[in-house]
């Protein structure tokens, strides 16, 4: 007789099936994933990162419109970047909504408060986020200087990194 589970087990195993799916997604090889269960993933189109979004958090060291400016000078639209920039946007931001999400293709972090909405067991959502790389967009922490800093030079370097900028320049 085949094995039967309960419905923790089945729920335990397609949370583990979903992260599995979403790694392979990320890394450009959902195909093989789907391929083993025998789904034709030619019906499935890949995530589009012509409507995909760079979510921008923590406080800025420079204003705004010159971040506009620098992603104006790539050639990207202004849209494609999503600011959080408030103390009270940030700390209640809701981060967990990150996990599993295709809608943004980078997420770009600079000094924030300690403590935010969503972090789950870690101290810091750039520790979840680390811990759980697989899960989130790709994580880049805006640096100057060895400490998190949003300026025009971390900025502009980040994009140049980030999969949307990668993606829209094939």
């Amino acid at each position: 007789m085949d094995t039967i589970l309960s419905i923790e087990q089945i729920e335990e195993v397609v949370e583990e099936f979903t992260e599995m799916l979403v790694f392979a997604n990320r890394t450009g090889n959902v195909s093989q994933i789907l391929e083993k269960f025998g789904i034709d993933c030619h019906n499935y189109t890949p995530c589009e990162y012509e409507i995909a979004k760079i979510l921008v958090i923590g406080y800025p060291n420079v204003k705004i419109t010159d971040l506009r400016k620098v992603v104006k000078e790539y050639g990207l639209d202004e849209k494609r970047f999503e600011f959080v920039i408030q103390e009270s946007d940030i700390k209640h931001y809701p981060m967990q909504s990150l996990k599993n999400n295709c809608r943004y293709s980078d997420i770009f972090i600079g000094p924030i408060p300690h403590k935010t909405t969503g972090m789950g067991n870690c101290s810091s959502i750039i520790a979840e986020i680390k811990n759980n790389q697989d899960q989130y967009p790709k994580l880049t922490e805006l640096r100057d200087s060895n400490k998190l800093k949003i300026s025009k030079k971390s900025f502009s370097n980040a994009i140049l990194n980030s999969e949307l900028f990668k993606n829209l320049k094939k």
